[in-house]
């Protein structure tokens, strides 16, 4: 009787130790995924492609490419209704696809848009129109 009893309390010892090890395993893999959650990077905003997609639309409009062509400040007016209202920009017009606007704020983190409008039906004038837009 005494040799039942040992070997039921080292099958009750064993099958605890065993649970114990099993909670143990679940607790550090949830652990884990807790730490490669916090630890992952978090995407941008999505509110962004708002402006790339409304830039797109635009470039196949031809009032808006001869406004670009003729350098003119309408540019602000066909842009602005596209750009929500949270958001301050500014608009450069360049035949130099490098060009960079210096007068940005420098503690905002700045996103850019550009479209580059080849001229009109009748003339060849390469035009980059950059967007550059942060959050107020």
């Amino acid at each position: 009787m005494k040799k039942t009893k040992s070997r039921t309390a080292k099958r009750i010892a064993a099958s605890k130790l065993a649970f114990l090890r099993t909670v143990e395993a679940v607790i550090a893999i949830g652990l884990m995924f807790i730490f490669l959650a916090a630890m992952t990077p978090v995407p941008q905003s999505s509110v962004n492609r708002d402006v790339i997609h409304s830039l797109s639309v635009l470039e196949h409009d031809n009032a808006f490419r001869n406004c670009v062509l003729s350098d003119a400040d309408c540019v602000y007016d066909y842009v602005d209704p596209f750009i929500p209202d949270k958001y301050a920009y500014n608009i450069t017009i360049s035949s130099d696809p490098n060009y960079m606007l210096d007068s940005l704020p420098k503690d905002k983190y700045i996103s850019s848009d550009s479209v580059l409008i080849a001229g009109n039906s009748t003339f060849y004038n390469a035009t980059v129109v950059r967007v550059y837009y942060w959050v107020r």
